[in-house]
């Protein structure tokens, strides 16, 4: 079974339901049919992909609501309150006795993983995130935020749109 998890802990009611709660529950009726999960933690408040790669928001975590917004951190702070998201999404995952399979991170990442991204498509998740949502992640590198996924797909070759990524977006996905 496949479950995507947002950095949402409870339900909130849309469809598709990506919240921790939900995938618990996903988690426990795979454990009651003996079949594996396959979980996949998307480190965004909202699901992401190449259109747009949202930021995490884990306000609702006692552990990590102390955080400055999250496009201020530097690399360092990111990859620690990632390390205390993904021990807090395990422990729930595996209390339910499920067998995990594969462990997920990240979705459609090519162009940013949690936050440190380019700009997104014009238009992407304003529904849910409202108008002027996105944040470059300038402490991380502050040209990822001169550059919009449009601009890497339509408006440079192939090479160029890697060149850039490999310089500006992917050794930071990698930590």
């Amino acid at each position: 079974m496949y479950v995507r998890i947002s950095t949402q802990l409870a339900e909130t009611g849309s469809i598709p339901e990506h919240s921790l709660a939900s995938a618990v529950e996903k988690a426990e009726i795979a454990e009651a049919l003996g079949i594996p999960l396959n979980p996949e933690l998307l480190c965004c408040t909202v699901y992401g992909d190449l259109g747009a790669q949202p930021y995490p928001d884990f306000s609702e975590y006692p552990a990590l609501s102390s955080l400055d917004p999250w496009w201020t951190l530097s690399l360092a702070e990111m990859e620690d309150a990632l390390e205390i998201y993904g021990a807090i999404v395990a422990d729930a995952i595996l209390d339910t006795g499920v067998m995990v399979n594969v462990w997920d991170i990240g979705n459609e990442c090519i162009f940013g993983f949690a936050g440190v991204a380019p700009q997104p498509f014009p238009g992407a998740l304003e529904e849910e995130l409202g108008l002027n949502w996105y944040h470059a992640p300038d402490t991380i590198d502050p040209d990822i935020g001169l550059e919009s996924v449009y601009d890497l797909i339509f408006n440079m070759t192939e090479q160029q749109a890697i060149s850039w990524l490999s310089a500006n977006v992917w050794p930071y996905e990698a930590h």
